[in-house]
């Protein structure tokens, strides 16, 4: 059977349309974000003066979150479509639960 799944990505702050996740670091801890265009902009003015004094630093090798990180809306819907597979029950739309995430990490 054929099956068509649409992720709609909800901006955090607003709860309008997003249109992109946008991930960061702050004191070693990772986060993503999904914003509008609008907001993604903003976010990344904030920390412009922070970043233009900062090193950029690569991932270990074998660091496991570097492999398999989220990286935009393909990656995020299989994610989602692992999860139901193997029992858990995502969103439809917005973040996926880090106990997900992490489930997922663990299984590749």
């Amino acid at each position: 059977m054929a099956r068509k799944v649409y992720v709609q990505l909800i901006d955090d702050l607003t709860g309008a349309d997003a249109e992109e996740t946008v991930r960061f670091s702050v004191d070693g801890v990772d986060y993503e974000i999904d914003l509008a265009a609008e907001n993604a902009a903003g976010l990344r003015a904030a920390l412009a003066p922070f970043i233009a004094h900062s090193r950029r630093v690569r991932s270990a090798p074998g660091n496991r979150s570097a492999r398999t990180a989220p990286s935009g809306r393909d990656q995020t819907q299989k994610i989602r479509e692992w999860a139901k597979a193997n029992g858990y029950s995502p969103s439809s739309r917005g973040r996926i639960s880090e106990d997900i995430k992490k489930a997922y990490d663990d299984a590749h």
